[in-house]
C-alpha cells in the first residue's frame, strides 16, 4: 500500500469515527422538533443515517455531487448547482464541509435557502491564526483526493462568514467553535479554533 493509501486508511480508521460522533451530537441538538431535513453534500450518507437515528422524529433526505458505491443512507443525485426539490419543500438544511469546496458557495447557500424554510446548520472551516490555510489545506488533502471532491480550498475568514449571512438577511442563531472533533492531543493541530457549526435563521421579506 502507498503512502497515500497508509494515511487515507488511518484517517477513516481513526479519525473519521469520532469525528461522525461529535458532528452528529452538535448538530442534532440545533435541528428543531420534527423536522423536514436537507442534508447537502452528505457523501456516503453516514452523518445523515447517524443524526436519523439518533432522532427519530426526523425526516432526513441527503443530496451528493459525488455517488459513492457504498452508501448509509438513501442520496439523490445533484449536479451541483440547482437543487432538485421545490421552494420549501424542507423545514431545515444541513451542509457540512461542503462549502469551501463549492464552484461558488454563496449561490449555493442560496440554493438551499430556496428549498429551505425555517434554518440552516452550517459546519465549515475558519482562516484563522498561524499556518491556518496550511493546516486545512493538508486536511483536506487526506481526507478528500479519493472520492473525486475538487479541492477549491476557499477558506474564509470568521469576519466573512459573518458578513455574507447579514448581508443576505440572515440571523446567527447559534456559533460554535469548540467542537473536540479530534481529541486530545491531534485537536491542538486540528482543531484550534479552525472549525465552526453555526445555526441560521432563514428570515424572509
Amino acid at each position: 500500500m502507498s503512502g497515500g493509501g497508509l494515511v487515507a486508511k488511518a484517517h477513516a480508521t481513526l479519525v473519521a469515527p469520532r469525528r461522525l460522533r461529535q458532528l452528529r451530537g452538535h448538530i442534532e441538538k440545533l435541528l428543531p422538533q420534527g423536522a423536514r431535513v436537507l442534508d447537502v453534500g452528505c457523501g456516503d450518507g453516514h452523518l445523515t443515517k447517524l443524526i436519523s437515528d439518533a432522532r427519530a422524529d426526523l425526516e432526513v433526505i441527503g443530496v451528493e455531487v459525488f455517488m459513492r458505491e457504498k452508501l448509509y443512507a438513501p442520496v439523490v443525485p445533484f449536479d451541483g448547482r440547482r437543487l432538485p426539490f421545490k421552494d420549501g419543500e424542507f423545514t431545515d438544511g444541513i451542509i457540512i464541509d461542503v462549502l469551501h469546496h463549492a464552484d461558488d458557495p454563496k449561490a449555493l447557500l442560496r440554493e438551499m435557502r430556496r428549498v429551505c424554510s425555517r434554518s440552516l446548520v452550517i459546519k465549515d472551516h475558519l482562516r484563522e491564526g498561524p499556518l491556518a490555510y496550511a493546516t486545512l489545506a493538508l486536511m483536506d488533502l487526506v481526507g478528500n483526493p479519493s472520492h473525486g471532491v475538487a479541492m477549491k480550498r476557499d477558506y474564509w475568514r470568521h469576519q466573512q462568514w459573518l458578513e455574507f449571512f447579514r448581508g443576505e438577511g440572515w440571523r446567527v442563531e447559534v456559533w460554535l467553535e469548540k467542537l473536540d472533533l479530534y481529541g486530545m492531543p491531534m485537536d491542538l493541530i486540528c482543531g484550534r479554533g479552525l472549525h465552526f457549526v453555526c445555526r441560521l435563521a432563514l428570515n424572509r421579506p
